[in-house]
């Protein structure tokens, strides 16, 4: 979801999260869990929104929150302490983190390759602020790999990529690998429109094998 679609208003952010959740229900049950629980150490997630995500990662990582929305921020920070966590928040560009090279351990970026700008420069400042035996977590929903579902995909993005940024038909595994990260794995359903990826900051080591899910 991008920046320019997320309301910056309380009403708005409660809406937005309302709308998530249901969406999260029919979509993604559970991925949120699965994929953040291998986060580890230092944690960098890149454009939190709201801080959809604190309560899925594992006790005593180190969490740092950005977003280009202060105010989204500040939802997130306030989760984020409710859930416990050692959390530090920052209004950052995605494109242009404003961090060391080589200073996370796990790198996080759910339902926002879809929406920023520029893709490929933030996958690679995701991979230059993360170290080099750690790893980056994507989650979002991606360009189907089925002809009639891919079709309205394209028709939709044509339109809210103008208003609001939105993509529906990226895909996450080419821009990664335009960018230089190395796929670690690859899983996919809900007839290929869902997506999470493992990558390495690295560069490829051979091709990951995907795994493509009923549902």
């Amino acid at each position: 979801m991008s920046a320019a679609a997320r309301e910056k208003s309380p009403a708005g952010a409660t809406l937005f999260d309302l709308f998530m959740g249901l969406f999260e229900i029919a979509m993604w049950p559970g991925a949120r869990s699965r994929l953040l629980g291998r986060a580890r150490g230092q944690v960098l997630e890149v454009a939190c929104g709201t801080g959809l995500n604190v309560s899925h990662y594992p006790p005593g990582v180190r969490l740092v929150l950005t977003d280009i929305e202060g105010a989204l921020l500040d939802r997130a920070r306030v989760r984020a302490v409710a859930a416990s966590l050692d959390v530090q928040a920052r209004v950052a560009d995605a494109s242009a983190l404003p961090f060391p090279d080589r200073s996370f351990d796990t790198v996080v970026a759910t339902l926002a390759m879809c929406g920023v700008p520029d893709p490929i420069g933030a996958l690679a400042e995701m991979a230059r602020v993360c170290r080099e035996d750690g790893q980056i977590l994507l989650l979002d929903h991606v360009r189907s790999h089925h002809a009639l579902i891919a079709l309205p995909q394209d028709w939709m993005t044509a339109i809210t990529r103008r208003i609001s940024g939105e993509h529906f038909n990226r895909d996450t595994l080419q821009l990664a690998r335009a960018a230089g990260l190395g796929v670690v794995s690859t899983r996919s359903w809900r007839l290929g429109i869902m997506r999470e990826v493992v990558l390495s900051p690295l560069g490829a080591h051979g091709p990951a094998t995907p795994v493509d899910c009923p549902g």
